[in-house]
Formats: C-alpha cells, structure tokens, sequence
C-alpha cells in the first residue's frame, strides 16, 4: 500500500526498519526518530508516510502478516493454508519467531495491544468466521488460539513434538483444524 510521503522504495526501507524495531523493543521504546535514523532519512518523512508511530505500527503489522491474512482469504483448504503458515512452508515477509516478538512486546502498551486487537479481527478473524460453520465466532476463536499457540510453542519455546516434526504433530493440529473447519 502506497502512503502518502516517501517513495515507495523509502517506504520499504521505513517498514523494514520498524519491523526489526518492533521485534527487537517494547512498542513504548521504538521511536520515529530512532526510525528515521537507521533509513537514514528525516523524520519528518516518515510522520509524511505513515502519519504516526501508531499508522506506522498497523502498517508493521500488515505487513508481517500478510500471508496469514491471504491464507484465512484462500479458496485453499484451510489445514493446508495454516500448517504451511505454522511450519513456515512459503515465504513470508517475516518469520514467525520475528511477528510474535513484535506481538509479544506490544502488549504492554495499550495503544498496541488495540491495533493488535484490530488487525486480528479485521484481518483475520472476520474472514474466517465467513468460512465457518455455527458457532462461527468461538471456531474462529478456537483456530486462531490454536495457531497462536502452536507458533509459540513450535518457534518461541521449540518445544519437542512441534521442532523437528516427524509429521504427526501436523496431523494431529491438521486434524484439529479439519473438525473446527467444518
């Protein structure tokens, strides 16, 4: 998505240099200044393109998470859409050990944790619900936990069973999303 300000090659550097930002800090120590230095750019331009730290955060993540919210879109078969999500199977513009710690360090900050809210409902969660069956809103509810969880546990914590996978925890969690999917 083109903003107004930058080039869209500039916009892709600012982006990239928040995303780093945001998985490496709590959102209350990323700074547009600090930003704007790493781009090498005022800062001024960045404010011009994304309007704020909070529009530069929707931006962020949008951005990390756009395959989840092109697989919740897919005609494609919801199990295959999220195992490849979880394991990583296509490419992404962020790894999912990247997208939780931007995740995980916002929480903290209100502001963040509503933009976070947001973007989940909007992205994902009502997209979902539009594939599902009744109860629409605890299934979608219940996957969304389910691939929060596993990303956590697989790529977080690389907990035994989800790391180095002989293919039956895949099952089993395609065999989850199956029943809930229907």
């Amino acid at each position: 998505m083109q903003h107004r300000g930058a080039s869209e090659a500039t916009q892709a550097r600012i982006l990239e240099a928040a995303v780093n930002a945001f998985a490496a800090n709590s959102y209350d120590a990323v700074s547009l200044r600090r930003i704007a230095r790493d781009v090498g750019i005022d800062v001024a331009l960045v404010h011009r393109s994304f309007g704020s730290k909070e529009g530069l955060f929707v931006a962020v993540m949008d951005h990390v998470f756009c395959d989840s919210h092109a697989s919740v879109r897919s005609e494609e078969n919801l199990a295959d859409s999220f195992t490849d999500v979880l394991f990583e199977r296509k490419d992404t513009p962020a790894p999912n050990v990247k997208r939780l710690k931007i995740v995980l360090h916002s929480f903290s900050n209100a502001t963040a944790k509503s933009i976070i809210k947001d973007r989940l409902e909007t992205n994902m969660l009502a997209p979902l619900r539009e594939r599902l069956q009744e109860p629409k809103r605890q299934r979608a509810a219940v996957l969304m936990g389910l691939m929060l969880g596993s990303v956590i546990l697989r790529n977080l914590l690389e907990i035994d069973g989800l790391v180095d996978d002989d293919g039956e925890a895949e099952a089993m969690i395609r065999e989850v999303i199956e029943t809930l999917a229907r």
